[in-house]
């Protein structure tokens, strides 16, 4: 005897009406510690794993983000792009292009985004050749050394 397959089965009947509300029907939710939904500017915890300046437990200075290294001109572009993408994944690239602005040193956000700089910048100076980074050591901002590189 074959199984039977419910998804196969005629679908063109309505829906039943049973009494509950569309998943989208633009009504406030009753949950007010979510933003709206369409907001704008919808702020993240910066605790959150979602948030630019997290870092996870398992990132570290010495962590390589990519098995290629930068050794001349001829292989930058490779190396940027496979760069881009690592530092996205990690939710680092709008650090490094400056899309997100280093906060003031009175900032509560201060010593969290001096951490998370400082890794970016060893991560970046991970997969540079010795003969490049030297001249790099003494960058103090992934957004500059990223400037540097570019």
């Amino acid at each position: 005897m074959a199984p039977s397959n419910n998804r196969n089965q005629n679908t063109n009947q309505p829906p039943s009406n049973n009494n509950q509300s569309p998943p989208f029907n633009n009504q406030p939710s009753p949950n007010n510690d979510q933003p709206p939904s369409g907001s704008q500017n919808p702020t993240i915890d910066i605790n959150s794993p979602n948030h630019p300046l997290y870092l996870h437990p398992n990132d570290h200075p010495g962590l390589i983000l990519i098995s290629k290294k930068l050794t001349s001109s001829e292989n930058y572009s490779s190396w940027k792009r496979s760069m881009m993408i690592a530092l996205n994944a990690k939710n680092k690239l709008k650090i490094v292009t400056g899309a997100l602005n280093e906060p003031s040193v009175d900032s509560e956000e201060r010593a969290m985004w001096e951490r998370t700089n400082d890794m970016i910048i060893s991560w970046i100076l991970n997969t540079i050749s010795d003969q490049i980074s030297n001249n790099l050591n003494f960058m103090n901002s992934a957004s500059a050394l990223w400037s540097e590189l570019s």
